[in-house]
């Protein structure tokens, strides 16, 4: 027999229409989404922004090549709709953390992108980034991190299992950051997690 899907009303809605938003993003905006089990998708661009210096001493600046990264929100909003609790949510979802991050560095050690600098995104889950290789930045104040305060506090109402309840928690970790890494530390953590 069919397992029906926890998801219903307007959660549902919700999940269909920004899984149709976020395809035309894709698309417009030349994002990998080459693997369905991917919790991280890549977008290969020429970054453009101000210096973004790095724990180990790597700056990235104007005019390197980079992985923006993206995560597969559709992906987190369907394990917020299944998981039970918080932590089953966080179990699951950190399993398949490590292996997409696996896979990106296959993608990095490979000749197509032989010209990486490093890889960068902005997220609320920024806590623990440190552990894979990645360092967290404050975003520079200005519209831009006044846009993904309230974009990205939105998604986490969306997909947290405690919905709109989990923004009155501790709000002070709430805060979008930059969440980046050299190629060489990143792979060097790769490295390590598979062969521990």
């Amino acid at each position: 027999m069919r397992e029906k899907s926890p998801i219903k009303g307007a959660r549902k809605w919700i999940l269909f229409l920004y899984s149709g938003w976020e395809r035309l993003y894709y698309r417009l905006h030349k994002v990998e989404a080459d693997h369905a089990e991917d919790i991280l998708y890549i977008r290969p661009m020429t970054y453009k922004g101000p210096p973004i210096p790095l724990d180990d001493g790597t700056v990235i600046q104007a005019g390197d090549r980079v992985l923006q990264l993206h995560f597969n929100n559709k992906m987190l909003i369907e394990a917020s709709f299944h998981a039970k609790n918080t932590m089953q949510m966080i179990t699951s979802l950190l399993r398949v953390l490590k292996s997409t991050l696996q896979r990106l560095g296959e993608k990095l050690e490979s000749d197509t992108y032989k010209d990486i600098k490093g890889m960068y995104g902005v997220s609320l889950m920024h806590r623990g980034a440190t552990q894979f290789g990645f360092s967290v930045i404050e975003l520079p104040d200005g519209l831009s991190k006044r846009y993904q305060h309230f974009y990205l506090r939105m998604l986490m109402a969306i997909m947290h299992p405690n919905g709109k309840e989990r923004l009155k928690q501790k709000t002070d970790l709430l805060t979008p950051k930059i969440v980046a890494a050299s190629r060489e530390t990143f792979l060097q953590h790769v490295r390590q997690d598979k062969t521990s």
